[in-house]
């Protein structure tokens, strides 16, 4: 007779961050019984002297916070908050005598906490790169981090200091974990590498390539034995540790696998997704067991929502109007176009309110980073995280022309709308600027580079030229969007968001602009004063891209939920334009 485990919801907290959590850990403190009694004799307890102990959950989000939650009874009480990143918190990790707290944060800081009393203890040297994950050594005396400068560190707990550098050849680092027994330590990078390196050694020892799409997650079997990985291809994968053969594919989750760790028995593990399910998964059987779902409902006045428009999350977008004939007065068709995790560019033709599917076009074996639509409207120019510019026909839906860049991380390629200079952007946070009116506008090797801007700290999701080819709009993970004059380079204004600013356009007219960032919000803000005169909460997910149409009176946003949102925003009167 098999004996089912059941599970349940057994405390939901709403509100625990003023804005998205990123990131959590759960700590139990043990208290030494015989401090407490005090030498009291009568006491029977010595035997067992950590039997009172203390439950504390740990959660990080993008308002720059840390806050440490103790179960008592079970409730939920905040314990502390930790304040010392002056940026979204985006990895917490627990040591394992559950004592001590490391969080770093996108402001590139790595910070120590004491979880009993919420004292901060040490304060790493990063340098200017992002920490993006973060672990402990089995023993405690060291912890790692993994950032987008293609480098593990490991720093001493004790001294504070960087005793280490693994060399991940580059790739951006997005997960990383020490093994059980204290011999490996596995990273996950953003184009779907897996290293595997012997920490005495200090040498790689294995590169997995089982993934096409970013490592979210990765954590040991408590053996030591098996590699448990997460990615943005929806797959889990487990890994024989010694020799690096697969031993299984686990699928199931319908997007992005953001988590995974194993049971303390090994025989189990856990899953989380975009999807907004977490699921339960047997080991011997690599059967899913139980699955765990939280739907959020909202109602609003919008104008037109597209769902399922792809398989996978909608990465970025954009909005034309285009002649259907060869004479240049002839009629004309507004048409949307969106890029998505499933390497797909997608065409519809949007008419009388409904949205009609075109051309699915294939081309791309991994995630559409970003797309751009000639000046002439009759161009598309995609990219993607497989290093791979594409032009497409948008009429027929023909490939005209494939570049291979060899650059995994240029996030965002826009076109100046007179089609004499492209611009992109990536995850230095530098955005470059080439003048490509004597090549074709696919080539920009041997286009006449014009200014290098040191734009943000943080990487650049988003670039985008004013209608009249003058400014430069830039959106970053930093929080900010920012305006730069083209001639001179010079900054002209920036709007600042509490999450990352993850998209931002002009409208045709120039006299408004249009941001998205990762909680889930969307605004439109005049540039007479940078004055916020919209904020829309439609998505429950980030905002990948947002477009304005051909007038400027209707905005379209496609996000990681999968849906496509329009809205109506009226043009401001001509007095509230600057000018």
């Amino acid at each position: 007779m098999s004996i089912t485990t059941l599970y349940y919801l057994q405390q939901k907290k709403e509100n625990a961050h003023d804005d998205s959590i990123w990131c959590c850990g759960w700590s139990k403190i043990g208290t030494d019984k015989q401090k407490n009694e005090e030498n009291n004799d009568m006491s029977q307890d010595y035997d067992n002297p950590q039997e009172i102990s203390e439950n504390y959950i740990i959660t990080g989000g993008l308002d720059d916070l840390v806050k440490i939650w103790q179960i008592d009874n079970g409730k939920l009480e905040l314990k502390h908050k930790l304040e010392g990143h002056s940026l979204g918190v985006i990895s917490v990790v627990v040591s394992p005598d559950g004592k001590t707290l490391a969080s770093s944060s996108q402001d590139s800081s790595l910070i120590l906490w004491d979880i009993a009393s919420g004292d901060k203890l040490k304060s790493f040297e990063t340098g200017t790169t992002d920490v993006w994950t973060l672990d402990f050594s089995p023993d405690g005396k060291h912890v790692i981090s993994g950032s987008n400068a293609g480098k593990i560190l490991i720093f001493s707990v004790e001294s504070g200091k960087q005793e280490q550098t693994l060399d991940t050849r580059g790739k951006f680092t997005l997960s990383v974990a020490y093994s059980p027994d204290g011999k490996y330590i596995a990273s996950g990078a953003l184009d779907g590498i897996i290293n595997i390196f012997d920490v005495a050694q200090g040498k790689l020892v294995h590169t997995l390539e089982g993934h096409a799409m970013p490592i979210r997650s990765l954590c040991f079997s408590p053996d030591s034995q098996l590699l448990l990985t997460a990615s943005d291809d929806g797959h889990m994968k487990l890994y024989d540790v010694v020799h690096a053969n697969l031993a299984g594919t686990l699928s199931g989750h319908a997007s992005w696998v953001l988590s995974v760790a194993f049971s303390p028995d090994g025989k189990r593990f856990v899953s989380g997704s975009a999807d907004r399910t977490v699921r339960v998964w047997d080991l011997d059987s690599m059967q899913c067991q139980n699955v765990f779902k939280e739907h959020t409902d909202q109602n609003s006045s919008i104008l037109f929502k597209k769902e399922n428009a792809h398989d996978e999350p909608i990465y970025c977008c954009a909005w034309t109007r285009t002649c259907i004939t060869n004479d240049p007065k002839g009629p004309s068709k507004e048409f949307i176009l969106t890029g998505a995790l499933d390497g797909l560019v997608k065409v519809w033709m949007f008419e009388n309110n409904k949205l009609e599917l075109v051309h699915t076009l294939v081309g791309h074996c991994m995630a559409v980073v970003s797309i751009a639509v000639s000046p002439d409207g009759h161009s598309i120019a995609s990219t993607s995280l497989d290093s791979t510019l594409i032009v497409w026909d948008l009429l027929s839906g023909n490939k005209v022309h494939e570049v291979e860049t060899s650059v995994t991380d240029v996030w965002k390629v826009t076109f100046s709308p007179d089609g004499s200079q492209v611009a992109t952007g990536s995850h230095t946070g530098k955005v470059v600027v080439y003048d490509i009116r004597n090549v074709c506008i696919f080539d920009v090797v041997q286009g006449k580079l014009l200014h290098t801007i040191e734009a943000h700290r943080q990487t650049v999701r988003s670039i985008a030229f004013s209608p009249d080819s003058k400014f430069l709009l830039t959106a970053s993970d930093d929080g900010t969007v920012k305006i730069y004059d083209v001639a001179s380079a010079n900054p002209c204004g920036a709007v600042e968001h509490k999450s990352w600013a993850v998209c931002a356009v002009f409208s045709p007219d120039g006299s408004r602009v249009a941001t998205s960032t990762s909680d889930g919000s969307v605004r439109i803000v005049s540039l007479d004063g940078l004055k916020v005169l919209n904020t829309f909460r439609e998505h429950v997910d980030t905002v990948w891209g947002v477009h304005f149409n051909a007038k400027g009176n209707r905005l379209l946003s496609v996000a990681k939920d999968k849906s496509l949102i329009m809205y109506e925003c009226p043009i401001p009167p001509k007095s509230t334009v600057k000018k």
